[in-house]
């Protein structure tokens, strides 16, 4: 399973959020700064800020004070509710994915109880940790996300 570029920026993302929420009481920020801290473009993450609001796990504010913060404190949204957004459900197979195609093999198929536990095991850590815990890895305010 990899992971595409529109989770992987999705997360750094709302980690930037995080980290400016941690960091100032109002905790906005501009799509500009946003873009240097991550190393994603503006216009990419118009696209997946939209996706996150639509989401209901971001919020604007416009004006020259503007920009977006995260919609609920760091520690109540999970990575896999941003991985969520980005990729969808998560799984190492489609065989086991609920809203895929049924399997033909699934009653006679011995290895699907291995794409289950890794499925599992996946989604116990993502939906366990929390923003907070993510942005709190990165020491310096300053340093980038990436």
């Amino acid at each position: 399973m990899k992971m595409s570029t529109k989770g992987q920026y999705s997360l750094r993302a709302m980690v930037a959020l995080a980290q400016v929420q941690q960091n100032q009481e109002e905790g906005m920020l501009s799509i500009s700064q946003m873009a240097k801290q991550t190393g994603v473009t503006v216009r990419y993450l118009e696209k997946l800020l939209r996706s996150l609001k639509a989401a209901g796990l971001v919020e604007t504010t416009r004006g020259a004070a503007g920009g977006y913060r995260l919609a609920k404190p760091a520690e109540c949204i999970t990575v896999g509710q941003v991985l969520q957004v980005g990729e969808g459900r998560l799984e190492p197979v489609e065989c086991i994915q609920s809203d895929g195609r049924p399997c033909d093999r699934k009653k006679s198929c011995a290895i699907q109880y291995v794409w289950q536990r890794i499925s599992e095991s996946i989604h116990q850590v993502i939906d366990e940790m929390t923003l907070k815990e993510v942005a709190s890895q990165t020491p310096d305010e300053n340093q980038s996300v990436i």
